[in-house]
């Protein structure tokens, strides 16, 4: 990446901001796209998009930008179909005119699986989701298809897991808020049954992901890519690491609704095989997190 030309959109957001970091620390000359930037820098306006992508000239493009808050999207379906589905191909029609993109990785979903059997779930397998965030990357995931089958653009949609670390701002995501609990000497207040499996990424594992993807884009155009960690955790599962690590006995509140959510178990033998592999284990990951959060 050093030297290269690189254009983030969703660059304010939580993984966009670290991904900024890394990419300019290994010399990359970086250029951001976000409306808490520039209120006029609007992911659903073409022209905008291909005037910036047409300007900037860059090599790799990463396209973050997205409304990546399921209940918000359930609140908002119109929105979030114009942010997740048109800033999609508005960004890879710009880069399907450019003559300088050899990379784009765009931010797909473990969510848009759903249901499946035990049997970790590879690539191919069928998209189960309903809710309308899991639509919305259902077919962001197909639009990249299409762009890198269809048009030649190489374009790689990166599928995954849930990412946390020291500057995730959302307080909802299930290891912060934790975290904050245990800080605060809080009973936490777990919605679902508290029994649901997936994966927790750290952030710089997720980092590593991304800008390996941008690296095989011309290999995997059109392609869709899992990334998580071996292991799955439920939410009372972190809660008992979070007390045995930090030695601590506070029982949680399972209210026990239904969330509409389903156990992650992804194959990502591809990634692994190219050269990913995870570098931070959890209970390390909660570690560094906590003390950035103290």
């Amino acid at each position: 990446m050093k030297g290269s030309v690189v254009a983030i959109t969703g660059s304010e957001g939580f993984i966009g901001k670290e991904l900024v970091r890394r990419l300019n620390e290994l010399g990359a000359e970086v250029h951001t796209f976000d409306l808490q930037i520039d209120e006029n820098m609007d992911i659903t306006n073409p022209e905008v998009v291909y005037n910036w992508i047409t300007a900037v000239k860059p090599k790799y493009v990463f396209h973050l930008a997205a409304n990546s808050i399921v209940s918000d999207s359930a609140d908002k379906p119109l929105r979030t179909y114009e942010i997740n589905v048109q800033g999609t191909w508005n960004v890879l029609d710009a880069c399907r005119l450019s003559p300088f993109v050899e990379g784009v990785v765009a931010t797909s979903s473990n969510h848009i699986y759903g249901e499946h059997d035990g049997a970790p779930t590879d690539e191919n397998a069928q998209f189960n989701h309903t809710d309308t965030y899991a639509i919305t990357k259902i077919a962001s995931d197909y639009i990249c298809k299409n762009y890198g089958k269809v048009y030649n653009v190489p374009v790689v949609a990166l599928r995954h897991t849930n990412v946390y670390g020291p500057t995730d701002p959302h307080k909802s995501h299930i290891i912060p808020y934790l975290l904050r609990c245990m800080i605060d000497t809080e009973k936490p207040v777990i919605k679902s049954n508290g029994l649901i499996k997936k994966g927790f990424m750290y952030m710089d594992d997720v980092l590593d992901a991304y800008i390996l993807c941008a690296e095989k884009a011309q290999e995997w155009k059109g392609e869709g890519i899992n990334c998580s960690t071996e292991e799955s955790f439920s939410p009372l599962d972190l809660w008992d690491i979070i007390q045995n690590e930090f030695e601590f006995d506070l029982p949680a509140i399972v209210e026990g609704n239904d969330v509409n959510e389903a156990d992650e178990n992804l194959d990502c033998t591809r990634l692994i095989e190219a050269g990913w592999s995870q570098r931070v284990s959890l209970r390390d990951g909660l570690h560094q997190t906590v003390q950035a959060l103290r």
